[in-house]
């Protein structure tokens, strides 16, 4: 486990950086703001790593504070800052930091660093503690140098030759040879080596056991060259090297080599480095793992750009190039290209390798971003669904006939499905039929089949079915060969849905596709529920006239609509509730939990409606303070942690506005619950909303921490606050935010 200080001025980043490294296995022994308190703490607690923000509080830097603590302490750095300027980069990378890493980041890639960091320190300290033994050995070399005859008698050797073989001249002198100091397995091939040197050109460099007098050995090389007088070969002059110490070097390098690799090839992210040219000089075993190659392919001369599917290439070709001249590009994604010719989406950070001030190559990590990506895509179409099922809602809200809405709960619901083609029918009792009041996506000679279905005459067997008991169908694969109508019309898949008022079928809905559609039962779910909703509506509709007639039987009956909806929302809100309960991805249960919330929101305007006595507007205060207090319980907040005041004016707001408002102050108040008072803080929400000169001015505010000062809240991943942001596009209104004390959400609309 790593430790290190994170020196970070921002303490709810701090603490988010804290708690994400945890899980990866490293421990922040010391968090602190100042670059004056980063070199005290770097002095006390001495860490493996220091992770330096450069923009601090009081006089000194993160960079000045950096450049202390390397000097004094020699502990690597990582720079962790929002800042790109060329100059703050000089003077970073100046600092010989270990990293650096621009805001925002992940963990993995953090972590990445952090081991990167640690392992080039490491390396580092054992090249300079081999560097050290380098020159302790050129100093004190036992080196042999000696002289010879023709036939191998030495005639001088040196005393520190002497030293390290054991002798003293005399002996020496009495008639020892060059090979009375080798093993005699080894003297056959040094005759060899030595009788290949040339007058102008030495014999080349062979290792052996040097023999001491008293028969023990040590690693040596020699080499040796002829010694030349008056043109003619007299004898040989050499050195012999003990090699102790540099064979003890090569295994400490070789050992730390290894320790790099399996470092590297433990980390979950694909680790390489590239030469000048591109070529992969180095790749952990993650990146054969991930991209389907081998070792024989890098020895071969793997280039990075293999890489990189063909759309990407060029684009990723200019970026090495604006790495190579000295440019930070920071992060990039990529379509990856394995080698068996599959793609994947692939995020890339690539830092540059320099030696003496040159530019030598780069060094970066890649992920593979699939599952992310899915996740994105699942959240925009759960976002999709949302708005879809907002838009039936509302425009059954809105509806003022049976045709306009037939026409646009159809198309909607093939929007939502993505699907081809549509019919609605209504039930005309007393012919024992339907009659087809909206369709889409037909020819129009398959129209005219569809003007009329018997209840109880093939081959509409599934449509009237749906009619006349209720059934839903649901058409996909091979069973649209056995349903007649369905194959007719060259339809793969279709969904039947009765629309009901109460226990009474009115019209069934049709969806179909000419693509292949497998429907989950969350999807026959939410269509079964979807034909309820529309058939309250078109029934709303049908009985406007006799509504007219009878003010009485028209509130029962707007109230027994609101009362159908509510159940409907009820529907929906256990379908999530289910479909949460088989999840198992955290992120996937906050989502279907924050659907549920935001039905929930809706479904308590309905409430209060179905309570109200206009049946059309309701008490925007009374219905705020229910909210608020439903949301409390949702988030399970505990009494006085959090306080929430409401200061509404005594306005009256229609069906069309109501809504949007409500589900704006549910995502903003929601949001607030969950980020505005992270570690159990204590703080107040405010909801207000005023009228004036036409312009209801709708405020949510807290005093939290605020909202994070380089993120666009109309640009965010948020669904709440896309949903929010939307339905200010809704209201026609405009949203700002405002900073000075805390998170504010300020939006004017006007109403009605």
């Amino acid at each position: 486990m790593a430790r290190l200080i994170l020196v970070e001025d921002e303490t709810i980043i701090a603490k988010d950086i804290q708690s994400r490294l945890r899980g990866t296995g490293h421990d922040i022994v010391g968090i602190v703001g100042t670059g004056e308190g980063a070199i005290a703490q770097a002095g006390e607690l001495r860490p493996d790593v220091v992770l330096m923000d450069i923009v601090l509080k009081g006089e000194m830097d993160g960079i000045d504070a950096a450049q202390q603590i390397i000097e004094r302490f020699d502990i690597p750095i990582i720079f962790l800052t929002a800042h790109t300027d060329a100059t703050t980069v000089k003077r970073a990378t100046a600092t010989a930091s270990y990293g650096f890493l621009f805001k925002p980041f992940d963990v993995l890639e953090l972590s990445g660093a952090i081991e990167m960091a640690i392992s080039m320190h490491g390396a580092e300290e054992k090249a300079r503690e081999s560097d050290r033994h380098v020159r302790e050995l050129t100093e004190s070399l036992p080196e042999m140098i000696f002289e010879t005859d023709m036939a191998g008698n030495i005639t001088f050797i040196n005393h520190s030759g002497l030293r390290a073989f054991g002798y003293t001249t005399e002996q020496v002198e009495k008639g020892m040879t060059l090979y009375d100091f080798v093993p005699p397995e080894k003297r056959e091939e040094i005759r060899e080596a030595i009788a290949q040197a040339t007058i102008s050109e030495p014999s080349k460099w062979i290792e052996f056991p040097g023999v001491r007098r008293d028969g023990s050995t040590f690693p040596a090389s020699g080499r040796a060259s002829l010694i030349v007088r008056g043109g003619v070969p007299v004898g040989m002059r050499g050195i012999v090297l003990n090699v102790t110490e540099q064979k003890s070097t090569e295994q400490k390098l070789r050992e730390s080599e290894r320790r790099i690799r399996e470092i590297t090839d433990a980390l979950p992210v694909v680790v390489y480095e590239a030469d000048e040219t591109g070529r992969v000089t180095f790749a952990n075993a993650t990146a054969f793992e991930v991209f389907g190659y081998t070792n024989d392919d890098l020895e071969a001369g793997m280039n990075i750009f293999q890489l990189i599917a063909p759309a990407d290439k060029k684009r990723a070709r200019a970026m090495f190039r604006r790495r190579m001249s000295g440019e930070n590009i920071g992060q990039m994604e990529y379509t990856g290209l394995r080698k068996d010719g599959s793609t994947f989406p692939l995020s890339t950070r690539v830092s540059l390798m320099r030696r003496d001030g040159a530019a030598v190559g780069t060094r970066g990590i890649a992920i593979d971003v699939t599952e992310r990506k899915q996740a994105e895509e699942k959240v925009k179409e759960h976002a999709h669904t949302i708005e879809i099922l907002n838009r039936i809602m509302t425009e059954g809200n809105r509806a003022t006939d049976v045709q306009s809405f037939a026409e646009t709960v159809t198309n909607l619901t093939l929007e939502l499905m993505h699907f081809d083609a549509g019919t609605l029918h209504l039930v005309d009792a007393d012919a024992r039929s339907a009659k087809l009041r909206y369709v889409t996506g037909l020819p129009d000679t398959a129209v005219e089949a569809f003007r009329k279905i018997p209840f109880d005459e093939p081959p509409y067997a599934g449509v009237a079915g749906a009619l006349r008991e209720a059934n839903p169908l649901f058409v996909d694969g091979s069973e649209a060969l056995r349903v007649p109508h369905v194959a007719e019309l060259s339809l793969t898949s279709l969904a039947v849905v009765p629309l009901c008022r109460y226990d009474e079928v009115i019209g069934a809905l049709s969806a179909g596709s000419f693509k292949p559609h497998h429907f989950s039962q969350a999807e026959r779910d939410l269509l079964v529920a979807i034909g309820n909703e529309a058939g309250v509506v078109i029934a709303k509709l049908q009985a406007d006239e006799l509504i007219k007639a009878s003010l009485k039987e028209r509130e029962t009956l707007l109230k027994e609509i609101h009362h159908r909806v509510k159940n409907n929302m009820q529907i929906i809100s256990s379908l999530l509730s289910l479909q949460a309960a088989q999840a198992s991805q955290p992120e996937t249960i906050e989502l279907l939990n924050e659907s549920q919330r935001r039905i929930r929101s809706m479904a308590l305007i309905h409430e209060k409606l179905y309570r109200s006595g206009s049946l059309a507007e309701i008490d925007f205060g009374d219905y705020v303070e229910s909210l608020v207090d439903e949301l409390l319980r949702m988030y399970n907040v505990p009494l006085g942690v959090i306080t929430i005041t409401t200061d509404i004016e005594n306005v009256q707001l229609g069906v069309d506005t109501v809504i949007p408002c409500a589900l704006i102050v549910n995502e903003l108040v929601s949001n607030c619950l969950k980020h505005a008072f992270p570690d159990g803080r204590t703080g107040a929400v405010t909801v207000a909303l005023q009228h004036a000169n036409g312009t209801h001015t709708l405020t949510v505010a807290d005093n939290g921490v605020g909202f994070p000062a380089d993120l666009d809240f109309r640009t965010t991943d948020s669904l709440g606050m896309q949903l929010a942001v939307t339905l200010v596009s809704q209201l026609a209104g405009t949203i700002e935010l405002n900073r000075e004390s805390g998170t504010a959400f300020v939006i004017s609309f006007h109403g009605d």
